[in-house]
């Protein structure tokens, strides 16, 4: 079988490992701090429960508008509302205006992510791997559910950025995996064959799933070290859909 000219990767836990925490009391301390610094008060767990309805109304707001089943919310823009939304507020030499209020959200939101990330790294494999498709001229594309504000930095920052022909990240499309049109957009973007094309990912309700549901081959990465009853039992939800399994989770293996 000849080997596909294109390969669409997830990103966390398929290229970098990561650990995040966004519920640990320190998180909601330090960012509420930082608010307070520009004039807005939020005591740290009312900080928290506000953060998270915000994000679900705006995910049902965003889905009953577009009509996604899986939509991406910009979380910029609930960083912004927790700004004008602050119960108390004082006087401050560092009140942001609403023409600097865009730049303020991107400083807070990566304060937010840099407290809440615990463990970001390439995996051992990735860029042996993403040199050896290089070299064999395959196009290189990334499909990630994430948001922007959070993810270019870590794509910049593990060395990743050079390797994609493009990134499509779902915070930039207001959809996610396995929404089928996120995958539809970049294959009708690069005017690519499914046929042509594989999509390597670590979890079969996304990564396969819009693989499956797109006529792409899947081929899922256990780098969660899922057991064997349990890839059996995710492969079965996808039947019959293509899927190669990976039980080591080395990239290597791509290349069989």
């Amino acid at each position: 079988m000849k080997k596909p000219d294109n390969y669409i990767f997830d990103f966390y836990g398929t290229l970098v490992d990561i650990w995040t925490d966004e519920h640990e009391p320190r998180l909601w301390h330090e960012i509420s701090a930082y608010y307070s610094v520009f004039g807005r008060d939020w005591e740290p767990g009312a900080f928290e429960e506000r953060y998270w309805s915000a994000v679900r109304e705006a995910e049902e707001k965003l889905a009953d508008e577009r009509g996604y089943l899986y939509p991406e919310i910009e979380i910029l823009d609930v960083f912004k509302r927790l700004y004008r939304e602050a119960p108390r507020t004082h006087e401050s030499s560092m009140t942001v205006s609403e023409d600097s209020l865009d730049r303020w959200a991107a400083s807070a939101a990566n304060i937010f992510r840099i407290i809440s990330r615990k463990r970001l790294g390439p995996f051992p494999s990735t860029i042996p791997a993403l040199e050896r498709l290089k070299a064999e001229g395959k196009k290189i594309w990334l499909l990630s559910n994430a948001q922007r504000v959070f993810t270019m930095p870590e794509i910049e920052s593990t060395g990743l950025a050079g390797y994609f022909d493009k990134i499509y990240i779902s915070s930039d499309y207001q959809m996610r995996k396995p929404q089928r049109e996120f995958i539809a957009r970049l294959l009708r973007e690069q005017n690519i064959d499914p046929a042509n094309a594989v999509m390597i990912g670590n979890d079969f309700r996304t990564d396969m799933k819009i693989a499956a549901d797109s006529g792409v081959t899947g081929i899922f990465l256990n780098t969660d070290r899922h057991s064997a009853d349990e890839l059996i039992r995710g492969k079965a939800a996808l039947f019959p859909a293509e899927i190669e399994l990976i039980p080591s989770g080395d990239l290597y293996e791509i290349f069989r």
